[in-house]
């Protein structure tokens, strides 16, 4: 007869230690393979990633060349306008309704967008009724949040226009909510105007705007919008800024109805501030291939051949 010795069946606390470091070895094997899993898997990422990446920065910089060539051609189209009067159906502003139809981030293509800055409200030659009215019409808020939002940015700016529109949300506190409304009025004021509109291409915010500030009630700035509109529709245009001439081309795109009071005191307000020949102008370049898309943009000065706030991203 055999007696089993210790060897053969060891302690019961012998025996649960050695399941538990067998226990831990798979944990650790595991472990170990689904990390050096991981790091394999990542690493084919990687290399698949860096082909995309390299693609993506390549046709990033055509894009770039693009938007840059559009850029170039737009400055180039407005040098060679030397006629006195500038008007939204010249080859300077060609682009402009296909680039506004595309403003969804989505359509394929190189898209210009030209905006004469006599057609925005300048900043501060406006004055602080008429970007009230702006800040109104284009955040729609109360006149008196807007008043106070205008007379915040008069009291910090004083006789000071900033070097662009966009800062002009640096003069509220970096924590006021005033900021959002101002961001909705910056694209339509300018600070390269001098003050001057140009009637030819003025776009509606500010001329409502600069209306209702002249002397016009709402209804009348409006009607008189719409005969500016009308005149667009039709191919006219303001050839002077002379104010009879100016009055006989309103009433003619009125259906020959004679200018309200109101109308023509705004208009008779406004006349000394009218331009149609324009000297600067903000260019927006924008090239997009799917999901990639570049823009690059500037002020143009026209009459001293000059660009200014060249802007890339």
């Amino acid at each position: 007869m055999t007696v089993p010795s210790d060897c053969d069946n060891p302690p019961r606390g012998q025996r649960l230690a050695r399941r538990r470091r067998s226990g831990a070895s798979l944990v650790f094997a595991i472990v170990a393979a689904a990390t050096l899993a991981s790091l394999a898997l990542g690493a084919a990422a990687l290399a698949a990633a860096r082909p995309r990446a390299a693609r993506a920065s390549v046709a990033r910089a055509a894009l770039r060349l693009k938007a840059q060539d559009a850029l170039e051609r737009a400055i180039a189209s407005l040098a060679a306008d030397t006629n006195e009067v500038d008007f939204l159906a010249e080859p300077w502003a060609a682009g402009n309704a296909e680039a506004l139809e595309n403003t969804d981030g989505r359509a394929p293509g190189v898209f210009t967008l030209v905006r004469d800055e006599t057609g925005l409200l300048g900043f501060p030659e406006c004055g602080a009724e008429a970007l009230t009215e702006l800040l109104a019409i284009c955040a729609e808020i109360p006149r008196s949040e807007a008043a106070a939002i205008s007379a915040r940015l008069f009291m910090a700016a004083g006789t000071n226009a900033p070097a662009a529109a966009e800062a002009l949300a640096d003069l509220l506190p970096p924590d006021s909510p005033w900021r959002e409304q101002l961001a909705k009025a910056l694209p339509c004021i300018s600070v390269h105007s001098g003050g001057a509109i140009n009637p030819n291409t003025v776009e509606k915010a500010p001329f409502v705007a600069s209306a209702i500030a002249a002397g016009a009630s709402e209804a009348e700035a409006a009607a008189l919008w719409g005969r500016l509109a009308r005149m667009r529709t039709i191919g006219a245009f303001f050839e002077s800024s002379d104010p009879a001439s100016a009055m006989m081309a309103l009433e003619a795109a009125g259906a020959g109805q004679p200018l309200s009071t109101g109308q023509l005191r705004a208009l008779r307000a406004l006349q000394p501030r009218l331009a149609v020949r324009s000297g600067v102008f903000r260019i927006l370049a924008t090239a997009r291939d799917g999901r990639i898309e570049t823009a690059c943009g500037c002020v143009f000065d026209r009459a001293g051949g000059r660009i200014a706030l060249w802007r890339e991203r």
